[in-house]
């Protein structure tokens, strides 16, 4: 169990501590037997007691499992822990006090972090990108429509020239026959 990447520990049905893993007695610069008959009243700050002593008296009472991320300092460092407490409930029903179990998931806490950090910066790009693609998108119909109105502008133009060659092409024709 002392290999396991993991904080255990047992509390007594009164939330006092029976025993702990190395990890978790390390995280208070003791030895897991110096934690034993202590309470979390002789670990943490008065606001912090109250929130776990909330969640623990409603594990050992209900009987049910409770899971939950939670932030906590161990030697100066902040660390997040996902905790898991369940009760330990004897053959005949009762229930003997309460095992904890903390993983520490700081990094993958802090890896989820980045990756979602960059895949803001990446949407971000990614949109960027869009709306560049739409201006661009934009002005190229704005070119076209300019370039077919002068396309029909020219071929106006041109079927008027043509329409007044060949007019001016009759009369050179008719002039020239009254000169013959």
């Amino acid at each position: 169990i002392e290999k396991l990447p993991l904080r255990f520990f047992f509390k007594d049905s009164g939330l006092n501590y029976v025993l702990c893993s190395e990890a978790y007695a390390r995280d208070w610069d003791m030895k897991p037997g110096e934690l034993s008959g202590k309470s979390d009243r002789d670990l943490f700050s008065a606001d912090v007691v109250e929130k776990l002593a909330a969640v623990e008296f409603e594990v050992v009472q209900t009987g049910r499992m409770e899971i939950a991320e939670e932030d906590r300092l161990v030697a100066g460092k902040e660390i997040t822990v996902l905790a898991i407490r369940k009760p330990i409930i004897n053959g005949t029903g009762s229930t003997l006090g309460l095992l904890g179990v903390l993983w520490d998931i700081t990094e993958d806490k802090r890896l989820k972090a980045s990756q979602e950090r960059r895949i803001r910066e990446l949407e971000g790009a990614l949109s960027e990108r869009v709306g560049q693609v739409e201006s661009l998108r934009n002005e190229l119909e704005a070119a076209s429509a300019q370039h077919r109105q002068k396309e029909e502008a020219s071929g106006r133009l041109r079927d008027e020239l043509e329409s007044g060659l060949a007019a001016l092409r009759e009369e050179i024709r008719g002039t020239t026959a009254d000169f013959g």
